[in-house]
């Protein structure tokens, strides 16, 4: 069980064990389906997008410099509804339940259920909560299945502990679970939809209308705000397969807030001089040996 309070902040690299795509990764998975005749993200967008607009909008993102589709809408914001739905379709595709258990690929999740779950009595005295980048709902929909599955519980008890854990969506969600509690603090959403790949048209316009991008201005002050007060209630501040972007870090934590405990954070992938910006920009202490998320867990925060 977690009994001292600690916070995770997660970006995508926390999702990619899951088979979920990092940043790079989603714009490849993005122009490669808009060049592909018969794909199912084309087939998608042809339902309210002409030839000529799916076309306009991949050459241009093709040969943008932007590395990632949430950089590239941020200064086209005319592609904003088809680039919506592009995430939302890609997203939607990869929620693969089966993926969530398995030992392998450098999946955390089974390692956090392992220091989470107690006895059933005790399941809701853990003190772990959760702010993610990320659009999918593969935490919450791990912990619901394995907490049913382990207890033989039924979807009620289940949901009942979930939902009292804070998992904060900073952009939103591809839609609500069926069993979920709407975070009052994300962007407003009223559709629920279950953990499956299935990605109709009807589904994906659904979960687009669900997302923000970070340049969104509906979000910002008020939200990080809120976010503040959470902070300064946990003692550890960890961030997991985080790629560090200014602006998000900005409305998690400000800059360098000397409010909050010692900010903690896993590296994979950075490079020096990466590191040594954030370190001084935000002054979060990286991982220098830039382990994954999973070994980052067993070897940092001490869950090994």
């Amino acid at each position: 069980m977690i009994q001292e309070p600690i916070l995770f902040v997660l970006g995508a690299g926390a999702s990619a064990p899951v088979g979920f795509p990092t940043g790079p990764q989603l714009r490849a998975s993005i122009i490669d389906g808009l060049s592909t005749v018969g794909s199912p993200l084309r087939k998608v967008l042809q339902v309210r997008h002409d030839e000529a607009s799916i076309e306009r909008f991949r050459d241009r993102f093709r040969n943008s410099a932007a590395d990632t589709i949430d950089r590239f809408l941020e200064n086209n914001s005319d592609c904003l509804d088809i680039g919506l739905a592009s995430i939302a379709c890609e997203v939607v595709r990869c929620e693969d339940a089966s993926k969530l258990t398995e030992r392998s690929n450098g999946n955390w999740y089974p390692l956090l259920g392992e220091v989470m779950y107690a006895h059933p009595a005790d399941l809701r005295s853990n003190k772990v909560a959760f702010v993610t980048f990320n659009y999918d709902r593969s935490l919450e929909h791990f912990l619901f299945t394995s907490i049913k599955n382990l207890y033989n519980i039924n979807d009620d008890e289940a949901a009942h502990v979930v939902n009292f854990f804070q998992i904060f969506h900073m952009y939103g969600k591809v839609g609500n679970l069926p069993w979920g509690k709407p975070n009052a603090n994300e962007p407003p959403s009223s559709y629920f939809r279950p953990y499956d790949t299935v990605a109709t048209p009807e589904v994906i316009e659904a979960s687009a209308k669900c997302l923000r991008i970070p340049h969104d201005q509906t979000l910002g002050k008020k939200q990080h705000a809120r976010l503040s007060l959470v902070l300064q209630h946990y003692k550890a501040i960890h961030f997991l397969g985080f790629g560090y972007d200014a602006l998000n870090l900005t409305r998690v934590v400000g800059r360098g807030d000397p409010s909050l405990p010692m900010l903690q954070g896993s590296a994979y992938g950075l490079g020096d001089q990466t590191m040594k910006r954030i370190r001084a920009e935000f002054n979060i202490r990286l991982d220098q040996k830039r382990q994954s998320a999973l070994e980052y867990l067993q070897n940092v925060v001490g869950w090994g």
